[in-house]
């Protein structure tokens, strides 16, 4: 977008695939369920490549995406047995936990790379570190507590309430 700031075009993209993303969660009562999961995962586990990919670009690291890309496909076919052949939500869950871990630790990594004597920079990668280690812990809870009693509820209200409550966690994008 701007050659003077590289990978301003990956992070639009990136907040653009997330928002698409969080759109299709609030209607999803409305989708098909396969649909709804696969897509959606798609759009918000691109979305932290994309913003792993800013970073790199913007920091000028020879670092690739390639590890990241990889597992999302691999995520997303796993997520396509557990949402048809397989329904089952533990499994989802569990795949939407590692992908998202995956993502949010390389961009921490980078981001510690990168601090030198920048505070803003350490705070950010800190804040990543922790977002990283809170969708793991949520993945630990449920799988301790069991899933919700109205795991697959389709009411339009539900998800934008959800969504609202606990901002894109794991557990609550792969409980679709």
């Amino acid at each position: 977008m701007h050659r003077h700031l590289p990978g301003t075009g990956s992070f639009a993209l990136g907040f653009f695939s997330g928002f698409l993303g969080c759109v299709l969660l609030v209607i999803r009562g409305s989708l098909p369920n396969v649909v709804a999961v696969v897509v959606v995962n798609f759009l918000l586990f691109s979305a932290f490549v994309l913003f792993y990919r800013g970073i790199l670009l913007f920091c000028r690291s020879p670092r690739t995406t390639r590890t990241l890309w990889t597992s999302v496909g691999v995520a997303l076919l796993l997520l396509m047995y557990f949402s048809t052949a397989n329904d089952q939500s533990a499994p989802r869950i569990a795949i939407v936990s590692v992908v998202l871990f995956l993502s949010r630790g390389f961009i921490a990594v980078e981001l510690f790379r990168q601090v030198g004597q920048r505070v803003i920079l350490t705070v950010f990668a800190v804040l990543m570190t922790t977002y990283a280690l809170f969708g793991v812990g949520c993945s630990v809870v449920t799988f301790l507590h069991g899933a919700p009693y109205d795991l697959m509820q389709t009411s339009s209200f539900q998800p934008s309430t959800e969504l609202r409550r606990n901002s894109l966690s794991p557990v609550k994008l792969a409980r679709q």
